[in-house]
């Protein structure tokens, strides 16, 4: 049974055509979030959700953008942006989608994650990577440890 909103895929079917779908996304972190998670399925774990708030597509937009410009001149920079905001607004959720992302749309990817405490980084990120790595439909791609 597929999860992904418009792919038709399931997790099971790791066949060329599935990866090539994921490749698709690779300069398009809205669009892999928008497809590669089980959106307002009734039943589903993200029964009522839509998706992405507004400024995590905006903040994934620009990231995309940021990826073509990049992939056009090698010489620019890492994409870079700072998020100031209160607590619970989806920050954490939207650095799993892009870890996640990352790791399905590129070979041996290589990711630096950091936290302000070691407490912090293994209750928050690595809870919340786990949380939407467990939803993703290419999860079977990874092994959680």
């Amino acid at each position: 049974m597929a999860r992904g909103k418009a792919s038709g895929i399931s997790a099971a079917e790791s066949t060329p055509e599935f990866l090539r779908f994921v490749q698709g996304f690779r300069d398009n972190p809205l669009g892999f979030v928008e497809q590669m998670w089980a959106w307002n399925v009734e039943g589903g774990a993200l029964e009522g959700e839509t998706g992405p708030d507004e400024w995590q597509r905006e903040y994934l937009t620009a990231l995309g953008n940021a990826v073509k410009a990049r992939d056009a001149d090698k010489n620019l920079s890492a994409y870079m942006k700072a998020l100031a905001s209160g607590t619970g607004i989806g920050k954490t959720a939207l650095v799993a989608w892009v870890i996640i992302w990352f790791m399905s749309t590129r070979h041996n990817p290589f990711i630096l994650a950091t936290s302000n405490t070691a407490v912090q980084l293994s209750s928050t990120l690595w809870r919340e990577l786990s949380v939407w790595h467990n939803l993703v439909l290419n999860s079977s791609w990874f092994s959680w440890t």
